[in-house]
């Protein structure tokens, strides 16, 4: 989707055989110049990276011209489709949180003008 200063793109990466990050790319339009990367990891709270919220920060941010990725915690949001709520509170949670994140710098870094020496994180947890 296309806005004035900036777009957004659904994605789904596949991280392990099996086993996806879902996320939200928020990007400056037009994106002619280098841009900081920002991870900003959603979850714990109604909605997740499709609060309102959330929304709203991820696109200032993309208009002060910062690429950032909005993702689903790991079985929280819309992974829950792929695995039940409790399995976010199994101790495999956070080597797969992780994981996402690297495997998303590594997306990111394909991007044209991404500038992958400056990267920073933020999201919410309620």
């Amino acid at each position: 989707r296309f806005y004035k200063d900036y777009s957004i793109e659904n994605i789904g990466l596949d991280i392990l055989p099996g086993v996806y990050v879902t996320g939200s790319i928020y990007k400056p339009y037009p994106l002619n110049k280098k841009s900081a990367i920002i991870l900003t990891p959603d979850g714990h709270f109604g909605d997740g990276r499709y609060r309102k919220d959330e929304q709203l920060r991820c696109a200032v941010l993309a208009k002060m011209g910062a690429i950032v990725v909005s993702y689903d915690l790991f079985a929280w949001g819309e992974s829950m489709l792929q695995f039940p709520e409790e399995t976010h509170r199994n101790s495999i949670a956070s080597t797969v949180q992780v994981l996402s994140g690297i495997r998303l710098l590594d997306y990111l870094a394909t991007i044209k003008n991404a500038d992958m020496s400056r990267v920073g994180v933020t999201g919410g947890s309620g």
